[in-house]
């Protein structure tokens, strides 16, 4: 595809993944969604609040409070260059910056983001192969595998074996991840793969859905879902007993409107927030993602250890049970991130 459809197409399927995400466990809570100018760039800007815990071996998940699986997503668009910043409000300390850039061909620019000679010297080089990467049994879906696809608007797949070589139109998306480095950044890079993977398999996939769309189009649909989830969520709050504000914004959307089809109804606990501890991390590294693909980390293959003030936890799917009763006991005792002086030391390893 061209840069521009690009540009529809990455903004469509955002919006109908948030969406389809929060109906299916995840929480996805659009806060700001409108135009910015800084000055230099001009775009749009968005701020939305992710839960990551369904993406975790539910392991991993009964030793932390939910909360601390809620990161901000604050993103500035001005595409083709965009800026993503990713943190989290219980780790005050912990960001992840995404730099993007879309440029017409296929690789054809070895620096894209501009990086300096000491970034380049750490940047590590991966891609994506949407069509040839492996991607999970959890994960695979026949309708949005491109090796099966064909689009009736565009006139093109299923996509082959050699499908770089042969397709034209082309063009990459270029992205450089910047983190504070630790012992999980293995973990948190691999995951980023793997999302970027999956989403533009469905990116490829929704062809016939969002070709011949317009940028109007698009932001009547974003409007429609940004308000779909700001009443789910106001709705789960009530039920839970939060005292929310009137929102008189907030409007049931009836399907039928005159604005793109968007499937889902939002149905996971709301992502939230309280106050912030820290977790000790040491300088900023760089990853270089450059169309990359891994594959989602299987609790059944993996192991974590862990020491919570001193107190060492390890766990693999043998002993996760054990490990749960431990894990409580030290929570108990104080913050799973960081109690005063002592942090928790997390490394995960696929085996």
């Amino acid at each position: 595809m061209e840069v521009e459809q690009y540009h529809v197409a990455q903004l469509y399927m955002v919006a109908k993944s948030s969406l389809e995400d929060t109906t299916g466990g995840a929480g996805v809570e659009v806060v700001t969604n409108e135009p910015y100018d800084d000055g230099e760039t001009q775009g749009q800007f968005t701020h939305k609040r992710i839960s990551i815990a369904p993406y975790l071996p539910s392991w991993v998940t009964s030793l932390v409070n939910p909360d601390w699986l809620v990161f901000d997503e604050k993103s500035w668009n001005a595409f083709p260059r965009c800026r993503t910043v990713y943190s989290c409000p219980m780790l005050s300390e912990f960001s992840m910056e995404i730099d993007s850039m879309h440029i017409e061909g296929n690789c054809t620019d070895d620096n894209a983001l501009k990086m300096d000679d000491t970034d380049l010297a750490k940047r590590k080089i991966d891609f994506i192969d949407v069509v040839n990467d492996h991607i999970s049994s959890k994960d695979y879906n026949p309708e949005e595998d491109p090796s099966k696809w064909h689009s009736e608007k565009l006139g093109i797949g299923p996509l082959g074996p050699d499908w770089m070589q042969t397709i034209r139109p082309i063009m990459t998306c270029y992205k450089v991840g910047f983190m504070m480095q630790n012992r999980v950044e293995s973990f948190i890079v691999k995951a980023t793969k793997t999302t970027l993977f999956k989403y533009h398999r469905k990116c490829v996939c929704w062809a016939d859905e969002w070709a011949g769309l317009t940028m109007d189009d698009i932001r009547l649909m974003e409007d429609k879902v940004q308000r779909r989830l700001r009443k789910f969520w106001r709705d789960k709050r009530i039920e839970e007993g939060v005292e929310v504000p009137d929102d008189s914004d907030i409007s049931e959307v009836e399907e039928g409107e005159d604005t793109p089809e968007v499937d889902g109804d939002a149905s996971q606990n709301s992502p939230g927030g309280r106050s912030r501890t820290a977790s000790r991390m040491s300088n900023k590294d760089t990853t270089g993602l450059l169309m990359v693909s891994a594959s989602p980390v299987d609790p059944a293959r993996t192991s974590v250890s862990a020491s919570v003030n001193n107190i060492d936890i390890s766990i693999n799917g043998a002993s996760a049970k054990s490990i749960r009763k431990a894990g409580r006991d030290v929570l108990r005792a104080g913050s799973l991130f960081k109690l005063g002086d002592g942090i928790i030391n997390t490394s995960w390893n696929e085996r």
